[in-house]
């Protein structure tokens, strides 16, 4: 039986379904008989084939009746399109996971050169960020002048003079001395012999009335009565009558004072003053650290207001600590205060009976989620991220472990000869010029190879309140800053922690560092220790 035929008989079914309502239609064979008497076929394109008892066989493509046998299959058991058979998009190298298919070396690659972290690369990568930079360029650094700094992935960094040490990224900046020392395109056109920003030149804050001590300044806190202009405005300010003031703000008890004092021992705390995240109420209001932005609180370790549970962040140091932010808001890690568990970070849980968020045991959200280790980092969990390190010797060569991350640490080596006075002297100075007055930097490491003899904080604060300008690179303002540290001439109080002398030839190194001020009226402190 032809075509027609057959679409004659499935028509005479339909309208035979509709007179009797419950009969079924039967579907011919390819001959025009019945392959199954009373049996259904549900065949939308009319070639016999398709779903049910009464057709001749399934149907590949139910839309085209010149197909019917024989299209491509694929057998794929994770849905990702990849598997076995003509349909599939390619084979599947894991058919149990969607997001391989392609492409199963374990192979940590980023910049897709074939070298990375893992068993299937072709190698280690020294920078998986440029693919050009793998295998023999690893490790190299052609440095002309010894600083470190040059071209290569095992320099510090680029240099901007390849034939001076003394000038490199890492350099202390000489204000008015015709180069650009510290390679940031330009020579800082500011002569600071104490320091504090103030000076002469068009890259100085203001004028400095007293160049040789950094707490006088235009913005200064002018005390009262003590034969001083801190302030540079010309005078030295009488205490005010009928004022009884300890701290010479100027505020204190009395008609003759300018208001209250709630503490008259501190200069920068009176009504009205500034307040500050510090833990005392400066502007004695009766309200302890309040901040101005809605939502942010104290965060007492960093002495800054930071956003508090519930507000958005984009990193944790946006967050008060211990918050840390999660998926862009900040929430409780180990320890911070919560009432329920919404409070506190994925991977924790708020422990209701202490009232404190705690890592959830049932969760290890470092294999889960950070999955740290296969990219070769250690799993910091409180804060929710893969770190470099958590101590020095996590660090390859001369790098040291700096809050987290491997940072490479230029060696400060006495060299046979010289005045290690001298030398330690400069290192101290620049440590303290180069660092601001809210930042921890490590500046060096502190290697006694060639020392004669002890170098001890007595022989050192000496040496230092009786220098001259020319025994420093930067002069008077290299001076000035030693005097500050050891608290020379008219610095009253020291900014040095230096708990042990540097033995002769040590074998355990020294390192020296800055750290940040306590408040306003301290400058940051030297620390030299192992």
């Amino acid at each position: 039986m032809d075509r027609t035929v057959t679409k004659v008989w499935q028509l005479a079914g339909i309208v035979l379904l509709a007179g009797l309502g419950c009969a079924q239609a039967e579907t011919p064979s390819e001959d025009g008989v019945n392959a199954t008497p009373g049996a259904t076929c549900f065949d939308n394109d009319g070639d016999g084939y398709g779903d049910g008892d009464g057709c001749i066989a399934p149907d590949c493509d139910d839309a085209d009746a010149t197909r019917f046998e024989g299209c491509p299959t694929c057998q794929d058991g994770d849905g990702d399109g990849y598997g076995v058979g003509e349909a599939c998009r390619g084979p599947d190298c894991d058919d149990t996971d969607r997001d391989r298919n392609t492409d199963c070396r374990d192979c940590l690659d980023a910049d897709g050169d074939g070298f990375g972290i893992g068993p299937d690369c072709r190698g280690p990568d020294c920078n998986d960020a440029d693919r050009l930079q793998v295998g023999e360029t690893c490790g190299v650094c052609i440095d002309n002048d010894g600083d470190q700094y040059g071209n290569g992935t095992a320099c510090r960094g680029p240099d901007c003079n390849d034939d001076d040490a003394s000038v490199n990224p890492g350099a202390a900046e000489i204000p008015g001395n015709g180069r650009d020392d510290n390679c940031d395109g330009r020579d800082v056109n500011c002569i600071d012999n104490d320091g504090d920003g103030y000076g002469v030149g068009s890259d100085c804050i203001a004028p400095d009335c007293d160049d040789t001590n950094r707490r006088i300044n235009p913005e200064a806190a002018e005390l009262c009565t003590n034969g001083v202009d801190e302030n540079c405005d010309g005078v030295d300010e009488d205490c005010l009558e009928n004022c009884q003031d300890n701290d010479g703000d100027r505020y204190g008890v009395g008609e003759g004072c300018r208001g209250a004092d709630c503490d008259d021992n501190d200069p920068a705390v009176y009504a009205g003053a500034i307040e500050v995240c510090n833990g005392k109420d400066d502007s004695c209001d009766q309200v302890v650290d309040e901040c101005a932005t809605r939502g942010h609180v104290c965060d007492l370790t960093a002495q800054v207001c930071r956003a508090g549970n519930g507000f958005n962040c984009f990193r944790n140091a946006d967050c008060a600590s211990p918050l840390i932010c999660d998926s862009g808001t900040c929430r409780g890690g180990e320890g911070a205060r919560c009432a329920e568990d919404p409070e506190c970070a994925r991977g924790f849980l708020c422990n209701q009976a202490v009232g404190r968020c705690a890592s959830d045991p049932d969760y290890d959200i470092c294999a889960e989620e950070l999955r740290c280790e296969q990219q070769g980092k250690r799993c910091l969990r409180d804060e929710l991220r893969c770190v470099e390190c958590f101590e020095h010797w996590d660090c390859p060569g001369q790098e040291l472990c700096v809050g987290y991350d491997c940072t490479l640490v230029t060696p400060r080596q006495f060299q046979p000869g010289a005045n290690p006075l001298q030398e330690l002297g400069q290192w101290i100075a620049d440590c303290f010029n180069t660092a601001g007055p809210s930042t921890l930097l490590l500046c060096g490491i502190l290697e006694a190879d060639h020392l004669t003899e002890d170098l001890t904080r007595e022989d050192m604060s000496a040496w230092a309140c009786d220098a001259t300008p020319e025994d420093f690179a930067a002069g008077d303002r290299d001076r000035t800053a030693l005097h500050a540290v050891f608290g020379c001439g008219s610095f009253d109080n020291e900014d040095l922690a230096w708990p042990q002398p540097i033995f002769a030839g040590e074998i355990w190194e020294k390192c020296i560092w800055a750290t940040p001020r306590t408040s306003f009226l301290d400058d940051q402190d030297i620390t030299i220790a192992p």
